[in-house]
């Protein structure tokens, strides 16, 4: 698509440790990780953050999406009718209130 910067945000702040601190051999998911940690570093630069969910609803609406498809790349030329709103808010800064289960 041609993007050269690209600002990586997950609420999953385990992910993104492991993302973006090197990792040792041993660790059950390292050649996983190595390969998502090449690619990353390939062509463009990439940044990556936590985010709590609350207050990045679009990110949180994508990964919900996205377990309910084929597996691969997939990209939106129009975004979808599930997102809409969530951009708006995130747009105007609306945090939702943190959700303790």
């Amino acid at each position: 698509m041609g993007c050269s910067d690209v600002v990586l945000e997950s609420d999953s702040a385990v992910a993104v440790h492991l993302l973006n601190k090197s990792v040792d051999a041993f660790h059950p998911l390292a050649t996983l990780l190595w390969g998502c940690q090449n690619y990353i570093k390939k062509c463009w630069g990439c940044s990556i953050y936590h985010v709590y969910r609350e207050c990045n609803m679009v990110a949180d609406r994508l990964a919900n999406l996205g377990s309910c498809l084929d597996l691969g790349l997939c990209t939106f030329h129009v975004l979808p009718d599930s997102i809409r709103s969530s951009v708006v808010d995130d747009l105007r800064g609306l945090c939702r209130p943190w959700t303790v289960v």
